[in-house]
């Protein structure tokens, strides 16, 4: 809801970003943290409902973090994403193949979203250990998150 994966893509270099929500006070918080964090000629917000797929734009990477929560959107994600991946001839030969990579906690269940992708993507799932720091007398916290590439099939 801050935009944090589109902010550090965006301080990382990885060229024009633009970040996304439905919700108005998450655009607005996004808003804030491009402009504090000095990335307002790299990055973008835009309101966009992935259930209307209404915009032009086809983008070589989508990178999201904790997106798939709401199981009725499943197939409208799939759609957006198929509809808003670049083409591998728009991108041109120097560049890796358009992709949506994701992020999530191995808690939050995505095999029914995955089932629903493998029909229009090709998909790779690699799961990771995260330690995080806690205070000194707090015992630290561990969480597993799953990383999904999907890239066209077609």
């Amino acid at each position: 809801g801050c935009g944090r994966a589109g902010l550090v893509a965006a301080a990382l270099g990885i060229g024009k970003v633009c970040i996304s929500d439905i919700n108005e006070d998450a655009l607005l918080f996004a808003k804030i943290n491009i402009l504090k964090n000095k990335l307002q000629d790299v990055a973008e917000v835009r309101r966009i409902d992935v259930a209307k797929c209404d915009i032009p734009d086809r983008f070589s990477l989508i990178l999201g973090a904790e997106i798939l929560y709401i199981d009725h959107l499943y197939r409208p994600m799939v759609k957006f994403f198929k509809r808003c991946m670049a083409k591998d001839r728009d991108i041109g030969n120097k560049l890796p193949p358009a992709r949506v990579v994701h992020a999530s906690e191995h808690r939050r269940k995505i095999t029914p979203f995955l089932k629903k992708a493998e029909k229009e993507f090709g998909i790779s799932r690699k799961q990771i250990g995260l330690r995080e720091k806690a205070g000194k007398e707090d015992s630290d916290q561990r969480h597993l998150i799953d990383i999904i590439h999907l890239t066209s099939l077609r």
